[in-house]
């Protein structure tokens, strides 16, 4: 599957197992709290082109000044 799909069926996920189980089937490991923020944020709205980007094996890096 190539992270066009996966973010489509990401996208289309109904709940938090269905978040762990398309990680897992991606050969992807999610926390089950970060896979719930995941699908929280996933609800709420449109996600960032960042965050799907993370979520799809990106990186972020985070800057405290």
């Amino acid at each position: 599957m190539n992270k066009e799909d996966f973010l489509a069926k990401l996208k289309g996920v109904k709940s938090v197992d269905d978040v762990i189980a398309l990680a897992k089937e991606n050969g992807l490991e999610i926390a089950p709290d970060k896979a719930k923020e995941l699908f929280d944020k996933l609800s709420g709205g449109e996600l960032t082109d960042e965050q799907l980007e993370n979520v799809a094996g990106g990186m972020s890096i985070w800057t405290y000044h």
